[in-house]
């Protein structure tokens, strides 16, 4: 692991988290259509595979998708593929993200695929559908592959600074199509999927695969905190990172750009309102070194005597931490030890604690393995 000196103990980490504040804007990079790669054509005829079906973490892409009826999962040239009968074949879900707002997705990128498919013909002028809360551009293309006519479905959803595309290549003569709603049901379930930069990436246990949503249905202990979603004041997405856990965050919040000082002292993940004011709450994820292998009762320990109120040492849905104050900056947080590293401790770190007392508690109490 590199940059060790800069993430020594607990003080540090609270400090960084606490430094990235209201100046820290989303980045909006230009976009190539195409500069990503060159879509799979292939058409292979079927064999028998085991059928598969769960939450699936696609870390290059940041982000996590539900996905049933599938035989194999790939990624090519930027791309991530869904295959439903054969891998790396026709037919398959397909999803990409391009760093960048489209402002006319299904226009620029029919100019694209135009140079790609001497024959394209859009089959299903552009519209709109609505997936949840998300509202995502679709068009449907037919152009040949091998001999044969494709039929080539697209979604695109502006999202967070980002244009995400789902997409599924079919060939109906010779019946090798997706199974109905597979596209939809895709990527009407994105996510964010926070977490795996810089250092981040070399401590992590990345098993490409996350838990599912939903509440926790454990009988909960004397003194413990079990989350329920259904009663939560606002609308949320559930974030994974990829250390194990969740946060339910407000679904028309923003993820914020992080400098890049911030995150070699441990800064992981920072996400608010938006725009921000001074009141807006905010939460910062960040992560540090457990060098001593300390237990969650020594953690409390650091915190109080690195000047931070300790509240409690309480279990959040089945993890340990420590719930902690920091009075002098209004920030409120909790700390605990990466499940299943205990090398490792995160802390999840609320600003603008006192104006919005109820929906930073929230989100701190929704803290949960996935």
């Amino acid at each position: 692991m590199k940059n060790n000196a800069k993430k020594k103990g607990m003080a540090a980490v609270i400090c960084a988290a606490m430094l990235v504040g209201i100046g820290s804007y989303p980045v909006h990079a230009g976009i190539k259509i195409g500069d990503i790669g060159t879509e799979i054509d292939k058409i292979t005829v079927p064999g028998t595979m085991d059928v598969e079906g769960d939450v699936i973490a696609l870390d290059d892409l940041g982000i996590s998708v539900t996905a049933s009826d599938y035989v194999a999962l790939g990624e090519s040239d930027g791309f991530v593929y869904i295959y439903t009968m054969e891998n790396d074949s026709i037919p398959y879900v397909i999803v990409g993200k391009y760093s960048g707002e489209l402002e006319d997705p299904t226009g620029e990128f029919t100019d694209y695929m135009r140079g790609v498919y001497a024959d394209l013909q859009v089959a299903e002028e552009a519209g709109t559908i609505t997936l949840g809360s998300r509202n995502y551009s679709r068009i449907v293309y037919n152009y040949t592959v091998s001999g044969y006519t494709a039929v080539d479905t697209r979604l695109f959803c502006v999202w967070n600074g980002n244009t995400y595309m789902f997409g599924t290549k079919e060939v109906p003569e010779l019946s090798y199509n997706v199974s109905d709603g597979i596209l939809e049901s895709v990527a009407g379930s994105f996510a964010p999927l926070a977490g795996g930069t810089d250092d981040y990436q070399i401590h992590v246990d990345s098993t490409g695969t996350t838990g599912t949503t939903g509440t926790s249905t454990d009988t909960p202990s004397e003194g413990s905190i079990v989350f329920d979603e259904s009663v939560a004041s606002y609308q949320g997405t559930w974030v994974y990172f990829e250390d194990g856990f969740r946060l339910y965050l407000p679904s028309d919040w923003s993820e914020y750009e992080i400098p890049a000082e911030q995150q070699q002292q441990g800064t992981l993940y920072v996400a608010g309102e938006d725009p921000l004011t001074d009141t807006s709450p905010m939460i910062v994820v960040a992560w540090g070194e457990n060098s001593e292998q300390e237990t969650i009762e020594e953690i409390a320990g650091d915190i109080t005597s690195d000047g931070y109120q300790v509240d409690d040492i309480v279990t959040i849905n089945g993890i340990e931490c420590v719930a902690y104050q920091d009075l002098s900056e209004n920030g409120s947080g909790v700390a605990f030890l990466c499940p299943g590293r205990s090398e490792y401790f995160i802390v999840v770190h609320a600003i603008s604690y006192s104006q919005n007392v109820d929906l930073i508690n929230t989100i701190l109490c929704s803290l949960s393995l996935g």
